[in-house]
Formats: structure tokens, C-alpha cells, sequence
């Protein structure tokens, strides 16, 4: 069942409204992560060897891919039995991520090498153009930077698309049941099929978060109420923008692939989405 960009944020309110469960997972990720981080942060007081808290530091990272991983499929999950009309439960977050982890966390791990391999890029070419000599002439210098700002773009513009099927590839995972490989493709084939509604689920988004920065204005004047507000915001982000968003994308994911018609929807009594 296909459904127009507006009716599908309505109803993906709705079904965040009735299913206000789907913020533990990502308030157990959250939790999970910052203590990895506290955990990591307090290791150098106990070992002194370099290669030794190396070493921490890299499984810490490698734990915190599988933590998200895992709470990331269990909110796909969620929202995938809430978008047929089912009231999730978080045995429903269980199943699915204990299903799926794995294939989203090697999905995570290359697309997240990827980003950073585009960062190192323009680091070093930040370099080479510092190793340029003054003494060359200016025709040269000018292609030097012309060809610097070209390469510097075309990598931003690779991180944000990649950020972008960051995005959908835990609905090709979980919703689709791909592994790892054949989900980035079809993230991506998903995407440029359907750029302009992702696109706009996107600025959606960005528009709650600039409504977030300008109610959180006032309250940056003092240290105290900056510290206040962080922590409204975090909770915000927690409990509505992340498995809003996600449900958002679920939905969308689902209707463009005819997930949706799989059954038919029909309004019950009490105006809940039920499945015939």
C-alpha cells in the first residue's frame, strides 16, 4: 500500500504515540554507550602500556559497534511490528536484534571505515597543500586548490550520502532479512528510487532539531541552564527524535517496497490499526 509522504509522518505519529515503548532501546543504547566511554576514559589509570590501551580502546570501540548494532535491529524491529498495527513489546527488540546484529554490525563497521577513510583524505591533502612550496607559481597553485576543493567536495558529498543509507541499511537488515553485502546495495538501490521522500523524512527532522535549538536558546545564557537543557535535549532526542525517525523510516522502507500490502489495514473500533 502506497502512501503519499503527509499521510505517512501522520500515521507514523500515531504509531509512535501507541507504541511509546520504542524509546528503550535507544535509551539502552545510549546508557550502554556512555558507560563503554566512562569504562574506556578510566583505563589509562590502571594500565600504563601504550599498546595495551590501544588495545582496550579498540575493543571498546569494536563493543560499542555490536551495542548499537544490536538495540538498532531491536528498534527496526519494533517498528516494524508497530507499523502493521501490533502492539511492540520489547521481546520483539530481543528477537530482532539477537537475529540481526551481526550482519549490522559489519555493515556499521565498513560503512563507518568508509567515512573515516574520506576524513584521513582530506586530512592528508590538508598536508600536502601546508608541503606546497612558496616558490611555485601561482597558475600551479591555483589547480593545487582547485583540484583540493573538488576532491574536498566530492568526499563531503560521499559522507553525507553514505550517512544517508547509513540510514536505511537497518531496515534492508531487519525488514528484508539481507546480510550485510546485499543490504548496502539495496540500501542503495532503495534510495535512488525514492530520494525525494527520504530527503524529505530528512528535513522533517532537521526542522524538529532547529526547533530544539531555538527553544534551547534562552536557556544558554547561564551555565546552569545550558547544563539543564542538555540534558532535556538528550532526553528528547532519546525518547522522541531517535524512534520517531526510525519509525518514520520503517514506514517509508515498508510502503515503497510493498511490505505495506502484504495484508490490508482496517481502522478498529478504537481507531488502532488492526491487521485482518
Amino acid at each position: 500500500m502506497y502512501e503519499d509522504i503527509g499521510t505517512l509522518i501522520g500515521k507514523g505519529f500515531d504509531t509512535w504515540k501507541s507504541n511509546l515503548n520504542l524509546a528503550v532501546p535507544s535509551a539502552m543504547t545510549y546508557a550502554a554507550i556512555m558507560l563503554l566511554i566512562t569504562a574506556i576514559a578510566g583505563f589509562p589509570l590502571y594500565i600504563t602500556k601504550l599498546g595495551l590501551q590501544a588495545l582496550v580502546i579498540l575493543v571498546g570501540i569494536f563493543a560499542m559497534f555490536i551495542v548499537y548494532s544490536f538495540f538498532t535491529a531491536g528498534t527496526v524491529g519494533m517498528a516494524k511490528v508497530a507499523t502493521y498495527g501490533y502492539k511492540a513489546t520489547l521481546k520483539d527488540m530481543w528477537v530482532s536484534g539477537r537475529r540481526h546484529y551481526l550482519s549490522l554490525f559489519f555493515v556499521h563497521l565498513v560503512i563507518g571505515l568508509a567515512i573515516i577513510s574520506g576524513f584521513i583524505i582530506i586530512f592528508i591533502s590538508c598536508n600536502i597543500l601546508d608541503l606546497i612550496p612558496g616558490s611555485i607559481s601561482s597558475i600551479l597553485l591555483s589547480i593545487a586548490l582547485a583540484a583540493y576543493v573538488i576532491l574536498t567536495a566530492l568526499i563531503m558529498v560521499f559522507i553525507i550520502l553514505a550517512s544517508v543509507v547509513f540510514s536505511i541499511v537497518p531496515l534492508s537488515v531487519v525488514v528484508d532479512g539481507r546480510r550485510a553485502v546485499n543490504s548496502i546495495g539495496a540500501a542503495m538501490q532503495f534510495f535512488l528510487s525514492n530520494k525525494k521522500d527520504v530527503f524529505l523524512i530528512w528535513l522533517v527532522i532537521i526542522a524538529i532539531w532547529i526547533a530544539i535549538w531555538l527553544v534551547s536558546l534562552p536557556f544558554s545564557v547561564s551555565y546552569i541552564g545550558n547544563a539543564i537543557w542538555w540534558a532535556v535535549e538528550t532526553v528528547v532526542y532519546v525518547v522522541v527524535v531517535q524512534p520517531l525517525s526510525m519509525v518514520w523510516f520503517t514506514r517509508l522502507y515498508m510502503s515503497r517496497t510493498g511490505k505495506m500490502s502484504e495484508t490490508e489495514l482496517l481502522e478498529g473500533k478504537e481507531g488502532n490499526v488492526l491487521l485482518r
